[in-house]
């Protein structure tokens, strides 16, 4: 079991942070765009969290920006007419290096200003509820 101060710790920073969450809802829901968070939670905890409507459609326009584009990154580097062609390719010819590099560098970038948007948030990074 987790000890009654470590426990009402980390209630007070979940708190604390769902707080900031909702002062600051247009940044929170690009956020968890950007986090490539499922579709369906970013908008539940938007409703919970009394997100502007406005706010909350122009985030996820901007979050989901990023991650059609890595997406359709990803589409693009499968070389679906060496797969279709009858025989076994190896692997390195049924997608397109240069086009899977940049499907890297995509979700490499998003990862990074989601990161540094936490950080800028004050977001915990590590959040134990138990």
């Amino acid at each position: 079991t987790v000890p009654k101060s470590q426990s009402a710790s980390s209630q007070s920073k979940f708190g604390a942070w769902l707080q900031r969450l909702r002062r600051e809802g247009f940044m929170s829901v690009v956020l968890m765009r950007l986090m490539l968070l499922p579709f369906d939670v970013v908008n539940f905890a938007a409703a919970a969290l009394h997100v502007n409507f406005r706010n909350f459609m122009l985030a996820t326009l901007i979050g989901n920006a990023a991650a059609t584009l890595i997406y359709a990154s990803i589409g693009a580097s499968i070389r679906l007419d060496v797969i279709l062609s009858g025989h076994e390719p190896p692997l390195s010819e049924v997608f397109d290096a240069r086009q899977l590099s940049l499907t890297i560098i995509l979700l490499g970038i998003s990862l990074l200003v989601a990161r540094y948007v936490k950080k800028r948030s004050g977001a915990p990074v590590d959040l134990e509820i138990e």
